[in-house]
């Protein structure tokens, strides 16, 4: 298990100078540390965590409740099975989609998207490298925060074309997708460098729902754990505080 990391240092002028702290429980150093949560940052509407806001029937996922505040919940679709415990995220909960089910869930109406610019970001993984699946998008598949494609096994990015990232989606990953228009930029597992950046037009979540684990056409062999979705471009220093976040939430290596 990585070290927990605490007492993260903010400089940034659109945070708070103090963070609240988290229940105990949650993930994350608790007691008397202070430590960032996704809320610290303005913009936040919507913010799917699997340890929070679940509904089952038997074991599967049938309401995945918004934590924004923005009433953002999944209100449809089912969702394979819910693991209160993933060995392969650090102990933490996830949600598990199965390609030959269809499984997904959907947000038929998105409350608090102002258009563009945005920063979407999930947590996820596929398990099956001959099955192309999405992990995150909206009504538009152009506004996708990623998906596993088949034929080259790496995780593409939407920004108005397909963007192949060169990254395996096999493993856990935290993906970001910044839609500002000619200036879109991909991330995965790296913060301060994107690994496809390319023009997405107007496309954006304004307007429209979002689907989860589906694109309507290609459902996700795999598991998502984390989905977060912002107005504005998040700064870089912006960025690295929720990356460093979910690695050590899920004890994901490697991410800078």
């Amino acid at each position: 298990m990585p070290p927990i990391l605490q007492n993260v240092m903010v400089e940034d002028a659109d945070l708070p100078a103090l963070l609240p702290q988290i229940p105990s429980g949650q993930g994350q150093a608790s007691g008397s540390d202070l430590v960032f949560t996704p809320s610290d940052l303005a913009g936040l509407f919507v913010w799917l965590r699997a340890d929070q806001g679940i509904t089952l029937s038997g074991a599967n996922v049938t309401v995945w409740a918004d934590q924004s505040g923005n009433g953002n919940n999944t209100t449809s679709g089912t969702s394979g099975a819910w693991a209160a415990s993933d060995p392969q995220y650090n102990g933490q909960a996830s949600i598990s989609f199965v390609h030959a089910s269809s499984n997904h869930l959907t947000i038929g109406s998105l409350s608090g998207s102002t258009g563009q610019p945005f920063t979407s970001i999930i947590v996820g993984n596929s398990s099956n490298a001959a099955t192309e699946g999405t992990f995150q998008n909206g009504t538009s598949s152009t506004c996708s925060a990623g998906f596993f494609d088949d034929v080259t096994g790496n995780i593409f990015m939407s920004a108005g074309t397909q963007q192949d990232t060169n990254v395996s989606g096999l493993n856990p990953c935290i993906m970001a997708l910044i839609g500002n228009g000619a200036n879109c930029q991909s991330f995965v597992n790296n913060s301060q460098t994107p690994v496809v950046t390319a023009n997405m037009g107007t496309n954006s979540f304004s307007g429209q729902g979002m689907q989860i684990g589906t694109g309507g056409v290609t459902s996700l062999d795999g598991k998502i754990v984390e989905v977060l979705v912002y107005n504005g471009a998040l700064t870089p220093r912006q960025l690295h505080l929720v990356f460093s976040y979910l690695a050590n939430r899920y004890g994901i290596l490697g991410v800078v």
